[in-house]
């Protein structure tokens, strides 16, 4: 698996609206190297085994309204590029 994005259609095999996002992030290979979160109201956090995609390189979390931390430690030296659009109440970005 190189890309994971939970918007389009196909990707509802994987994860459906309004379940837990945890048991998929725990699933997802270090190898993954794009990922697309959008619209996911429950969101607050990403897990801690987010840390764990060390060859992401394009990460989009688009419109998760409540999403208001990212993990300490996140490590993600390959990424290229970051879009943290529309996700209003975002306080803490890592260092």
């Amino acid at each position: 698996l190189a890309e994971l994005d939970t918007w389009r259609p196909k990707s509802d095999k994987l994860w459906k609206r309004g379940q837990p996002l945890t048991p998929l992030m725990d699933m997802l290979s270090p190898s993954l190297k794009i990922l697309l979160l959008s619209d996911i109201q429950r969101l607050v956090e990403l897990p801690s085994s987010f840390q764990n995609l060390n060859k992401l390189k394009y990460l989009s979390i688009t419109d998760c309204i409540n999403l208001e931390t990212l993990p300490n430690g996140i490590n993600l030296k390959s990424l290229d590029s970051l879009d943290l659009s529309r996700c209003t109440r975002l306080r803490s970005f890592p260092d």
